[in-house]
């Protein structure tokens, strides 16, 4: 499980670098991501969820009954603000239904941390969360 985490912390790192060494500048999400992006493992104190904005369930997907979990990673910012974020591939389970994975990534990027600290300083933190999708009655 450690393996997989890691490998997940140095794709997102390096997804990232290469879209700013192509000159896109701007990533999903929103904003700039300039400077370095930290793992959790490597900041003093992680970032914590102080607003959650709960995802809406696709309404196409109500009458199918069935339900999705997407895993969204993102760079929580020196401020507080989700920047980058993305749906994270499972190599475990298929893919999920687009309109899942839009009403993930819209309601993360709605999300605001306490942002992670490095020498007691604000510092861009590389984050991941399952969110999942249950239909209310099965």
């Amino acid at each position: 499980m450690k393996a997989t985490i890691r490998r997940s912390w140095v794709g997102l790192a390096a997804g990232m670098a290469v879209a700013l060494l192509a000159g896109c500048g701007s990533l999903a999400g929103g904003g700039y991501l300039v400077g370095d992006v930290f793992a959790p493992s490597e900041v003093d104190a992680k970032p914590v969820l102080v607003t959650r904005v709960a995802p809406t369930y696709p309404a196409g997907e109500l009458r199918s009954k069935i339900g999705a979990v997407v895993t969204v990673s993102f760079v929580v910012d020196e401020e507080g603000r989700v920047m980058a974020a993305l749906v994270e591939p499972d190599q475990d389970e298929p893919a999920a239904d687009p309109a899942f994975e839009s009403a993930a990534l819209a309601a993360v990027e709605q999300w605001r941390f306490k942002p992670g600290l490095k020498r007691g300083e604000p510092v861009k933190v590389a984050w991941r969360v399952p969110i999942e999708f249950r239909p209310a009655a099965l």
